[in-house]
């Protein structure tokens, strides 16, 4: 945004959306919630809409605005954060852009500036700019300081209870589509977030990566159906090929890694209780 003059405007409440201004060139004074800041290319602000806002610009201010749909932040912190939302999400008024988070997520916004101003970028794809929006969301989070950002650093630090609901959508697929050809694509597809972001999130809560999840499922549900298995009917082989596990010295090794036996030791064992 290019003023041209100096200009002030008062929209009270912004209610339905959070606003980061980024100054380009010149300043703007502040006025939220009995609090007066003036921000620079070197100090921004990000406006919540929690209190009445006053804003004047300077006649040579140049700057980028990015506005936040509220429920879309919300709804990250919760998945986040594992928390239920209360009271109004609110952030600390100014924050520095150099050092700490704040560089980085300054260096995103750039980055995203740069992609729009060209003719074909990635970013025009629905798929990664669904991806880029839930990752400036979560830098934004992240990056400045808020009402709930110690629930967030519990969460992250391990402490909490919860893990991010979108892994919890991975492993609802995974178990559900066990007994078929699933790649990792897939899971992430149907967890809603990137193949980066979800292994990262389960090697955090789960300390495995989806793959070796579903592994550890399929030989859970193998060493079931073995131990289900009565006379002669029921193979080892057969059993490995149902739950997709082909490489059968690969299964026998992991089961017998997660079992401390070989998956014909349980069979045989299940023959023996039913004869």
């Amino acid at each position: 945004i290019r003023l041209g003059g100096t200009v002030q405007i008062q929209p009270g409440l912004l209610r339905d959306f959070y606003l980061i201004q980024i100054p380009a060139k010149g300043y703007a004074d502040i006025e939220y919630g009995g609090k007066h800041i003036r921000i620079t290319p070197s100090q921004w602000s990000l406006l919540s809409p929690v209190e009445p806002v006053l804003i004047g610009w300077s006649p040579d201010c140049e700057l980028l605005e990015i506005k936040i749909e509220r429920a879309a932040l919300e709804a990250m912190l919760v998945e986040l954060a594992g928390v239920t939302v209360v009271e109004p999400l609110e952030f600390d008024l100014e924050f520095k852009r150099e050092g700490g988070r704040a560089a980085s997520l300054h260096q995103l916004v750039s980055y995203i500036c740069n992609q729009l101003e060209l003719p074909r970028s990635p970013i025009d794809r629905t798929a990664a700019c669904s991806r880029l929006e839930d990752f400036l969301l979560a830098m934004v989070l992240d990056s400045q300081h808020h009402n709930y950002s110690e629930a967030m650093d519990q969460q992250n630090s391990g402490a909490g209870q919860l893990q991010p609901r979108f892994i919890q959508r991975a492993i609802d697929y995974m178990e559900s589509h066990a007994d078929e050809t699933v790649r990792l694509a897939d899971i992430a597809a149907a967890s809603g977030r990137s193949v980066r972001v979800l292994n990262a999130a389960f090697r955090k809560y789960q300390h495995l990566t989806p793959m070796e999840f579903l592994r550890d499922r399929r030989l859970d549900n193998a060493r079931a159906a073995l131990q289900k298995a009565t006379g002669n009917s029921v193979t080892v082989t057969q059993v490995a090929h149902q739950w997709r596990l082909h490489h059968l010295g690969r299964f026998a090794r992991n089961y017998k890694r997660r079992f401390g036996e070989s998956p014909s030791t349980t069979l045989k064992r299940s023959r023996s209780r039913g004869n």
